[in-house]
C-alpha cells in the first residue's frame, strides 16, 4: 500500500486476524440518519458500530500530520484518500474484534468499496438510508447549533452533499445491481424510521412452495 505522502506501509492481514465477519455498510446523505439508527441496532441486535466520521474526527483530535489533513478536506466538504480511509478503518476493525460490524459512512465512493473488497472482503449488505436532501440540510444547520463540528457550517454541509450525489449515490446503485441495497426512507422521526430499519435488518427468508416436479429445486 502507498498512504497520500508515498511511503509503502503493508496492511494486516484483516481476514487472519477476525476471520469472516458479517460486514453492513451504512450509507445516505449527512444527517440522514445512520447514526441514530446504528445506535439502535447495536442496542437491539449486539452489532458492532464503526463510523468512519468518528474515527476522522478522533484522528483530527490527535494533532497529528494525517489528522491535520483530514480536517481540512472534511472542511471542504471532500473525501479522504481511499488508502487512508481504508487503513484507518481497518484499526478500528482489529480494535473492535466482532462477527457483525456496522460501518456507517462507508464506502463514500467506488474506490474506496473496491479497495475494502481488496483487502478486507465482501460487505453481506448495504443499508442505504435515502433521504431528501432538503430535509439533511435542514437536520444539519439544527445539529451545528450544539455539535461544534468544524465541518457542520452551511457551505460544507452543501459542498458535502454535492459530493455525496456526485460519488456516494454511485456506490449505492453499484450494491443495488447485486441485489444487496435494503432500502429505508429516513426523512420520517426516529421511531418511524426505526421500524423501517429493524425491519429491514431481520433475516430475509422466501417461502419456495409447489407440488412436485414444479422445478422448485
Amino acid at each position: 500500500m502507498t498512504t497520500h505522502n508515498g511511503n509503502a506501509q503493508k496492511l494486516p492481514d484483516v481476514k487472519k486476524v477476525l476471520g469472516n465477519p458479517k460486514i453492513t455498510f451504512v450509507l445516505g446523505g449527512p444527517a440522514s440518519g445512520k447514526g441514530t439508527q446504528c445506535a439502535k441496532l447495536v442496542e437491539e441486535f449486539g452489532y458492532t458500530h464503526i463510523s468512519t466520521g468518528d474515527l476522522f474526527r478522533a484522528e483530527v483530535a490527535k494533532g497529528s500530520r494525517e489528522g491535520a489533513m483530514m480536517k481540512r478536506i472534511m472542511n471542504e466538504g471532500g473525501l479522504i484518500p481511499y488508502q487512508l480511509t481504508v487503513q484507518v478503518l481497518i484499526n478500528a476493525l482489529i480494535a473492535n474484534p466482532s462477527k457483525n460490524y456496522l460501518i456507517d459512512g462507508f464506502p463514500r465512493a467506488r474506490d474506496q468499496a473496491v479497495y475494502f473488497e481488496q483487502v478486507v472482503g465482501e460487505a453481506q449488505s448495504d443499508l442505504y438510508f435515502n433521504t431528501p436532501l432538503d430535509v439533511c440540510v435542514a437536520r444539519c444547520m439544527e445539529r451545528a447549533k450544539t455539535s461544534g463540528r468544524s465541518d457542520d457550517t452551511e457551505e460544507t454541509i452543501k459542498a458535502r452533499l454535492r459530493t455525496y450525489e456526485e460519488q456516494s449515490k454511485p456506490v449505492v446503485e453499484m450494491y443495488a445491481k447485486f441485489g444487496k441495497v435494503r432500502e429505508v426512507d429516513g426523512s420520517h422521526d426516529t421511531l418511524t424510521v426505526w421500524k423501517a430499519t429493524r425491519e429491514a435488518m431481520l433475516p430475509q427468508v422466501s417461502w419456495i412452495v409447489g407440488p412436485k416436479i414444479s422445478g422448485k429445486t
